[in-house]
Protein backbone atom coordinates (compact mmCIF):
# COMPACT_ATOMS: atom_id res chain seq x y z
CA UNK A 1 0.00 0.00 0.00
CA UNK A 2 1.34 3.54 -0.73
CA UNK A 3 0.62 6.95 -0.66
CA UNK A 4 1.06 9.47 -3.08
CA UNK A 5 0.36 13.45 -3.01
CA UNK A 6 1.94 16.48 -4.30
CA UNK A 7 1.13 19.94 -5.29
CA UNK A 8 0.45 20.56 -9.28
CA UNK A 9 0.02 23.98 -11.25
CA UNK A 10 -3.31 25.21 -11.82
CA UNK A 11 -4.93 23.96 -15.40
CA UNK A 12 -2.23 21.33 -15.80
CA UNK A 13 -2.55 18.09 -17.38
CA UNK A 14 -0.34 14.96 -15.86
CA UNK A 15 -0.20 11.72 -16.79
CA UNK A 16 -0.09 9.16 -13.29
CA UNK A 17 1.84 5.86 -13.70
CA UNK A 18 2.21 3.39 -11.30
CA UNK A 19 5.47 1.58 -12.07
CA UNK A 20 6.76 -1.73 -10.97
CA UNK A 21 9.99 -2.73 -9.26
CA UNK A 22 11.70 -3.57 -12.95
CA UNK A 23 10.16 -0.19 -14.11
CA UNK A 24 7.04 -1.66 -16.56
CA UNK A 25 3.96 0.54 -15.70
CA UNK A 26 1.65 -1.89 -13.90
CA UNK A 27 -1.29 1.49 -14.28
CA UNK A 28 -1.49 4.49 -15.96
CA UNK A 29 -4.10 7.62 -16.17
CA UNK A 30 -4.80 10.85 -17.55
CA UNK A 31 -5.56 13.56 -14.63
CA UNK A 32 -6.38 16.69 -14.86
CA UNK A 33 -6.17 19.65 -15.28
CA UNK A 34 -7.81 20.64 -12.13
CA UNK A 35 -8.72 24.43 -11.60
CA UNK A 36 -9.00 23.81 -7.67
CA UNK A 37 -7.52 21.13 -5.05
CA UNK A 38 -8.58 17.81 -6.39
CA UNK A 39 -8.18 14.13 -4.61
CA UNK A 40 -8.31 11.71 -6.66
CA UNK A 41 -9.51 9.17 -4.26
CA UNK A 42 -7.95 5.61 -3.40
CA UNK A 43 -6.68 4.31 -7.09
CA UNK A 44 -6.34 0.19 -6.87
CA UNK A 45 -3.46 -1.33 -8.32
CA UNK A 46 -3.02 -5.03 -9.20
CA UNK A 47 0.64 -5.57 -8.26
CA UNK A 48 2.65 -7.35 -10.79
CA UNK A 49 3.87 -11.17 -9.80
CA UNK A 50 6.10 -11.20 -12.76
CA UNK A 51 9.86 -11.35 -11.06
CA UNK A 52 9.06 -12.67 -7.65
CA UNK A 53 10.54 -15.78 -7.05
CA UNK A 54 10.85 -17.72 -3.60
CA UNK A 55 14.14 -19.33 -2.49
CA UNK A 56 13.71 -21.93 0.16
CA UNK A 57 15.65 -24.97 1.88
CA UNK A 58 16.15 -26.86 4.95
CA UNK A 59 19.45 -25.95 7.12
CA UNK A 60 20.73 -29.04 8.55
CA UNK A 61 23.43 -29.42 11.65
CA UNK A 62 27.43 -31.26 11.43
CA UNK A 63 24.84 -34.15 13.06
CA UNK A 64 22.79 -33.54 10.17
CA UNK A 65 19.60 -32.58 12.51
CA UNK A 66 17.63 -29.66 11.65
CA UNK A 67 18.99 -26.48 12.70
CA UNK A 68 16.52 -24.57 15.27
CA UNK A 69 18.65 -21.59 15.77
CA UNK A 70 20.39 -20.62 12.60
CA UNK A 71 19.36 -18.77 9.14
CA UNK A 72 20.60 -18.89 5.33
CA UNK A 73 22.79 -16.18 4.02
CA UNK A 74 21.06 -15.51 0.27
CA UNK A 75 23.13 -13.70 -2.42
CA UNK A 76 20.79 -13.33 -5.56
CA UNK A 77 21.90 -10.98 -8.24
CA UNK A 78 24.19 -8.81 -5.79
CA UNK A 79 21.28 -8.76 -3.27
CA UNK A 80 21.79 -9.95 0.24
CA UNK A 81 19.16 -11.69 2.60
CA UNK A 82 19.01 -13.31 5.68
CA UNK A 83 16.30 -15.86 5.60
CA UNK A 84 15.83 -17.18 9.51
CA UNK A 85 15.39 -21.18 9.98
CA UNK A 86 12.21 -22.09 11.88
CA UNK A 87 12.13 -24.93 14.51
CA UNK A 88 12.39 -27.58 11.58
CA UNK A 89 15.28 -25.86 10.06
CA UNK A 90 13.44 -24.50 7.17
CA UNK A 91 14.13 -20.98 5.78
CA UNK A 92 12.59 -18.98 3.09
CA UNK A 93 12.34 -15.63 1.73
CA UNK A 94 11.45 -13.47 -1.74
CA UNK A 95 13.10 -11.56 -4.50
CA UNK A 96 11.93 -9.22 -6.89
CA UNK A 97 13.87 -10.23 -10.13
CA UNK A 98 13.24 -8.27 -13.46
CA UNK A 99 15.02 -10.74 -15.87
CA UNK A 100 13.95 -14.21 -17.07
CA UNK A 101 16.94 -15.39 -18.17
CA UNK A 102 18.64 -17.89 -16.22
CA UNK A 103 20.20 -16.57 -12.89
CA UNK A 104 22.65 -18.51 -10.24
CA UNK A 105 21.77 -18.38 -6.17
CA UNK A 106 24.57 -18.43 -3.23
CA UNK A 107 23.80 -19.80 -0.10
CA UNK A 108 25.31 -20.28 3.00
CA UNK A 109 23.94 -22.14 6.28
CA UNK A 110 24.70 -20.72 9.55
CA UNK A 111 23.78 -22.65 12.74
CA UNK A 112 23.86 -20.01 15.49
CA UNK A 113 23.61 -22.53 18.57
CA UNK A 114 26.68 -24.31 17.80
CA UNK A 115 28.55 -21.18 15.99
CA UNK A 116 29.02 -23.02 12.65
CA UNK A 117 28.29 -22.59 9.13
CA UNK A 118 28.69 -24.49 5.95
CA UNK A 119 30.64 -23.53 2.96
CA UNK A 120 28.59 -21.27 0.22
CA UNK A 121 27.01 -22.83 -2.28
CA UNK A 122 25.33 -22.33 -5.71
CA UNK A 123 22.14 -23.12 -6.77
CA UNK A 124 20.22 -22.33 -10.18
CA UNK A 125 17.48 -20.35 -9.78
CA UNK A 126 13.78 -21.87 -11.23
CA UNK A 127 11.02 -19.41 -10.91
CA UNK A 128 8.53 -19.12 -9.23
CA UNK A 129 9.88 -21.24 -6.32
CA UNK A 130 13.43 -22.19 -6.14
CA UNK A 131 13.81 -25.49 -3.28
CA UNK A 132 17.23 -26.05 -2.62
CA UNK A 133 17.09 -28.93 -0.48
CA UNK A 134 18.96 -29.26 2.67
CA UNK A 135 21.77 -26.77 3.02
CA UNK A 136 24.68 -27.67 5.54
CA UNK A 137 25.38 -24.80 8.50
CA UNK A 138 28.40 -26.79 9.33
CA UNK A 139 32.13 -26.84 8.95
CA UNK A 140 33.39 -23.45 9.36
CA UNK A 141 33.48 -21.89 12.86
CA UNK A 142 31.75 -18.47 13.43
CA UNK A 143 33.63 -16.99 16.59
CA UNK A 144 36.18 -15.79 13.92
CA UNK A 145 33.15 -13.18 12.89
Amino acid sequence: MGHVSGYVSNNTSLLLKVLDNCNNAIYSQNVGPFTTGTNLGIIYVTPSANGIITIKGKLLTCSVTNVVNGYAIIILNNWVHYAAADANGNFSTNYAICSSSSASVQITGVDATAQQQGNPATYTVTPPVTNVGNVSACGNSTTQY
